[in-house]
């Protein structure tokens, strides 16, 4: 079973902000493989399906972004998921608007919620997609930029990212990372 962890801050007003993009391609992918809400438990939304034939959980924790790593070690130990099953998709300032990057594992840079995943799983060793949202501006506060809205000609833009990163999140469901590595890394998602 592979697990997407979609990461955000719940509620109405961080729904459109920078760091709901994660968030923003689950709500693609629910609609597109017609995810079932199980329930929220685990401190997360829980929906079940598949993609493709593939067995899928798709989990949209619902603490604060710093604190995500609590819903993902919850359901994986639950679920008994290997963390190479675990995808974790989250929005990162450091790749430009429109760009998007796979790795098979690695440190969490400046993201709270990837140090949150790491921290509680004790490992960095699970695939993660980051979604472009920058370049941050020089003389802003990063928690100011991530909460902050796109701008009118990102978000004209948004419904064109959002539904090729969903596509790259079913070609990593279907082929792996090494596979949506190659094919979505360095290319641009508009």
């Amino acid at each position: 079973m592979i697990c997407i962890v979609c990461l955000g801050n719940p509620g109405k007003d961080y729904e459109k902000t920078r760091h709901n993009v994660g968030f923003r391609v689950g709500d693609i992918l629910i609609d597109l493989f017609d995810l079932i809400l199980e329930k929220k438990k685990f401190k997360a939304l829980i929906y079940k399906g598949s993609i493709h034939g593939k067995p899928v959980l798709l989990i949209k924790p619902q603490t604060y972004m710093n604190l995500s790593g609590d819903a993902v070690a919850l359901v994986k130990q639950f679920y008994k998921l290997d963390v190479s099953n675990i995808l974790v998709m989250c929005d990162d300032f450091d790749i430009d608007y429109g760009f998007s990057r796979f790795r098979k594992k690695g440190g969490p840079g400046t993201h709270n919620g990837l140090k949150s995943v790491i921290q509680v799983l004790g490992t960095s060793d699970f695939p993660r997609y980051r979604i472009g949202i920058g370049p941050l501006h020089p003389r802003m506060k990063v928690s100011d930029f991530v909460l902050q809205r796109f701008t009118d000609e990102e978000e004209s833009s948004m419904g064109l990212v959002l539904k090729e990163a969903a596509n790259a999140v079913e070609l990593f469901c279907l082929k792996g990372v090494e596979e949506a590595m190659n094919s979505v890394n360095n290319r641009s998602l508009i």
